[in-house]
């Protein structure tokens, strides 16, 4: 048997046994692997910010030997945001990090070859309090709007589209004064009344909306994207990696991604691994924000990524594209091609 097929039926093997909650015999046959394939494998470095909600499916991947068995050595090495985590890539301290679209045809444009696979599709709206009188996008014309992000923020730019074709305006131009800041100050401005409405990063949006007696969502993505004519989710965020590292080390890129989607396979199906995951989530003390996180997740996971996905995906960033100019895209306005990785489908 070669090690394709070997690799394949113990990962068959693994996720029957996980599925029919036999947990012990799943725990024995991952160390076991981990143990008789350590030797030789060859090692995939990806680059994660140290608070991101990723590291919840790298725990995964390593808890559940997911990474041996699909014959790779996976290292996590943490950073303390964005840009110097796109550095490290860069610079070829890893080898994958997460990244949305547009940032990879961005460096398309400049004759880098970054490549991108996805993992999470957009999840997230607008969250309004309860006692706002806010009941309707319209009522939103005139009020403070807290947004985490940056003004290219795709779910900001989702709701600008949806009030241009709804409304026949630009909410963005309608709205009273739109402050922008990191997730924890968005969160902070609307609890403290500087702001009427929010939309920030989906785990917290997750912190207000496990709020019930105060805050509701007016509008999700998931809407917006309907209105607009995008029929289905859409990834937001991917692994990206070099299509040259990517050619040459074409077993290591093969097995991290099928050990992702077996991680985000299991997240989704299994609710008794996610209580291994608490400590990490830090909601040790909070049932009710681990289930709402939990829901959260799990609405983002991406399931396929076929041409029928790629064209929806596309659609949908050719919208963002037209709101979002040339600070989101760069000097292209569409797409550069072969910013979807052809090498791996699902």
């Amino acid at each position: 048997m070669n090690s394709d097929k070997r690799n394949f039926s113990k990962r068959k093997f693994l996720t029957n046994t996980i599925a029919a909650g036999a947990f012990a015999a799943s725990t024995v046959l991952a160390l076991g692997a981990s143990s008789a394939l350590a030797q030789g494998l060859p090692e995939v470095r990806i680059g994660l910010l140290s608070f991101g909600t990723v590291n919840w499916a790298a725990d995964t991947i390593k808890a559940r030997a997911f990474d041996k068995l699909n014959g790779i050595d996976l290292v996590v090495q943490g950073y303390g945001g964005n840009d110097a985590t796109a550095i490290a890539l860069q610079g070829g301290e890893i080898d994958i990090m997460i990244s949305d679209a547009f940032w990879v045809s961005k460096q398309r444009a400049q004759g880098n070859d970054f490549t991108w696979v996805p993992y999470s599709n957009t999840v997230g709206g607008v969250i309004v309090r309860n006692d706002s009188g806010i009941n309707t996008v319209e009522d939103l014309i005139g009020k403070n709007f807290g947004i985490a992000g940056g003004p290219v923020d795709k779910s900001w730019l989702l709701l600008q589209a949806w009030t241009l074709d709804q409304l026949g305006m630009n909410i963005r131009d309608a709205v009273g004064e739109v402050k922008f800041g990191s997730p924890f100050l968005v969160n902070n401005m609307i609890s403290e009344g500087e702001v009427d409405a929010v939309m920030s990063f989906w785990n917290w949006n997750a912190r207000l909306l496990n709020d019930t007696e105060n805050y509701h969502q007016l509008i999700g993505t998931g809407e917006i994207l309907g209105v607009l004519g995008v029929d289905g989710t859409v990834p937001l965020l991917g692994w990206t990696f070099s299509e040259e590292w990517a050619n040459a080390n074409p077993e290591a890129i093969q097995g991290f991604l099928r050990a992702s989607q077996d991680a985000t396979g299991l997240l989704a199906t299994n609710d008794q691994f996610w209580t291994t995951l608490k400590g990490r989530m830090r909601v040790t003390d909070n049932p009710a924000l681990f289930e709402t996180y939990k829901t959260q997740y799990r609405a983002g996971i991406v399931s396929s990524f076929n041409d029928a996905d790629k064209a929806r995906a596309r659609s949908a960033f050719a919208i963002l594209s037209e709101l979002g100019g040339e600070a989101l895209m760069g000097p292209n306005p569409e797409l550069e091609a072969g910013t979807f990785w052809g090498g791996f489908a699902f």
